[in-house]
């Protein structure tokens, strides 16, 4: 068996090739684990695709795709056999199967090209995704490409790519690893341009779902309110907010290498626009450096940074609230005052009484909390 990378990993269960030769599955059906395939329609079933499958419709699905031409019992099952016995396997063709009539009505193929460079890695690329005209509009598309990317990751690629149209791009920028990546965004996104110079010691990187137990939520809490956050709910809030198609949410944190730690961190919201172009406008958020890094000019650092990204972003704008005392602070930035325009804000967090005026010079008072 060809030597693997250190960070591939093919689970021992997995048919060997004497397997391969009499298993009904092209691959293990315990690679599609719940983390994997996620949350499934009722009535449906994501599995690999079966030897079976000849009379299931999976040729006739294929067929609305591109050209599948005659292909006979012999033809297809030699096929499968061949594709099924490579080793380390190389074919992963998943299916959705409709239980009411045991009929492939989706169907999408990993395949994995095993190299000698990048440390003798492997490239994943998606290929042949199709769903039965029938079934169209379920979201089964998205359901298929967000398996084979998480099924790639599970793997070990070290780049996955596919083939499209160029009105197809859209969509599949929706499944660029948000739903599975540790980040909120990718990381590349902060060049050393973007940067620039960091103190030794620390990393900037974008926030990652991981940070739950890295002290982001302790470092914000010494900024505002926090509250109490579960983990659940925290992941809930990342996964959320990274899978925004445009991304609205980029979550620049620092991290103190000595003991992984989040020392400091600040958003930039993008708010997209149908005004200026439809274009985009930024909104520094939420800047905070803990007390014990103060004085390392890491709050210099982040909103350098955040400037630097929105720019590489192409916002036309941005702006930020801040305390009268810290607007020097800010201006070393290159924001200053808008002059005639006012900040004004309602507060439905706290218990108050509103005050609202009568035609006959009185008022009602309006509890903030019904």
């Amino acid at each position: 068996m060809p030597m693997l990378p250190p960070h591939v990993t093919i689970p021992l269960n997995q048919p060997v090739a004497d397997d391969a030769a009499t298993s009904d599955y092209m691959f293990n059906p315990e690679l599609l684990t719940p983390e994997v395939v996620g949350q499934v329609q009722n009535g449906f079933l994501v599995r690999p695709l079966k030897i079976s499958d000849y009379d299931n419709g999976f040729l006739d699905v294929l067929a609305q795709l591109t050209t599948v031409g005659e292909i006979s019992r012999e033809a297809f099952e030699e096929r499968f056999r061949s594709m099924s016995m490579t080793r380390p396997l190389a074919y992963y063709v998943v299916v959705v199967e409709d239980l009411s009539n045991g009929r492939v009505v989706g169907a999408a193929t990993l395949v994995i090209e095993w190299k000698f460079i990048h440390q003798a890695g492997c490239r994943g690329r998606v290929e042949d995704v199709v769903v039965d005209k029938e079934m169209r509009g379920r979201k089964m598309g998205a359901l298929l490409n967000r398996i084979l990317v998480a099924l790639a990751k599970q793997i070990g690629v070290y780049k996955l790519s596919l083939e499209c149209k160029d009105s197809l791009i859209p969509f599949y920028e929706l499944y660029d690893d948000a739903a599975t990546s540790d980040y909120m965004f990718n990381p590349e996104l902060l060049t050393p341009e973007v940067v620039g110079q960091v103190q030794n010691g620390f990393l900037v990187r974008p926030l990652k779902i991981s940070d739950y137990d890295n002290g982001f939520l302790d470092v914000l809490a010494q900024l505002t309110t926090v509250g109490e956050i579960s983990r659940e709910a925290f992941e809930e809030r990342f996964r959320s907010m990274s899978m925004t198609r445009p991304l609205a949410y980029y979550v620049v944190v620092v991290e103190d290498l000595s003991n992984g730690r989040v020392v400091g961190a600040a958003t930039l919201v993008i708010e997209w626009k149908f005004i200026h172009q439809a274009g985009c406008r930024g909104r520094v958020e939420d800047v905070v450096v803990d007390k014990e890094m103060r004085g390392r000019k890491m709050g210099a650092l982040l909103n350098r940074i955040l400037v630097a990204l929105a720019k590489q972003i192409g916002v036309y704008k941005l702006s930020l609230e801040c305390k009268d005392s810290l607007i020097p602070f800010y201006e070393l930035y290159g924001y200053e005052k808008d002059i005639g325009n006012n900040f004004l804000v309602q507060r439905f967090d706290r218990d108050k009484e509103i005050h609202v005026p009568c035609e006959d010079d009185g008022e009602i008072r309006i509890p903030s909390n019904i």
